[in-house]
């Protein structure tokens, strides 16, 4: 999804092709701050297929923040709204599948954007970061949980940073 209005057209198919041959899967919410507020978009996310559901194979639902253009990258936000934006999201999320969502964050657009907050590091990080080696992350992290390192044949490469069983209990275990 996407901000509050936008949901991929693919997804149930993507969703659904997934699912028949056994993979784990998730939902992406590219998040639009300057558009609504963090929780519309978490709900308007949770109803259209970025839920968890503690089934072992339904992953944290990711939120995706990345720059904007044209407005300096943040959205239009100071770095404490854009924070206070993030926190609403993932309370929102948190309220409605009772475990927080995954943050797809670069380094160098949270420490711009969010003015290296720390307060939220009890957050799944997804660390866009296409060069190895690995980093750095956000500062209040103290490791990401999925690292994203680079793109092949045009598909990013992501890695679950733990063992098949770690991925498969968080994807259990809220």
């Amino acid at each position: 999804t996407e901000g509050t209005g936008h949901r991929s057209p693919t997804w149930a198919t993507q969703e659904a092709g997934a699912r028949q041959v056994g993979m784990l899967r998730g939902g992406y919410h590219y998040a639009r701050p300057a558009a609504s507020t963090g929780a519309a978009q978490a709900r308007f996310f949770v109803a259209n297929g970025g839920g968890w559901r503690p089934d072992g194979r339904t992953l944290p639902g990711a939120l995706d923040l990345e720059a904007s253009k044209g407005d300096g990258g943040c959205h239009g936000l100071t770095p404490a709204r854009m924070v206070a934006w993030v926190t609403d999201f993932t309370t929102e999320y948190e309220r409605l599948t009772g475990r927080p969502p995954v943050l797809y964050v670069r380094d160098d657009l949270w420490r711009r954007c969010a003015g290296d907050d720390t307060t939220l590091g009890r957050l799944p990080l997804w660390l866009y970061d296409h060069e190895p080696p690995m980093g750095p992350w956000p500062r209040g992290w103290k490791r990401p949980t999925v690292w994203q390192r680079g793109v092949v044949g045009g598909l990013d490469r992501n890695v679950f940073l733990g063992s098949s069983e770690d991925l498969v209990a968080w994807a259990t275990t809220p």
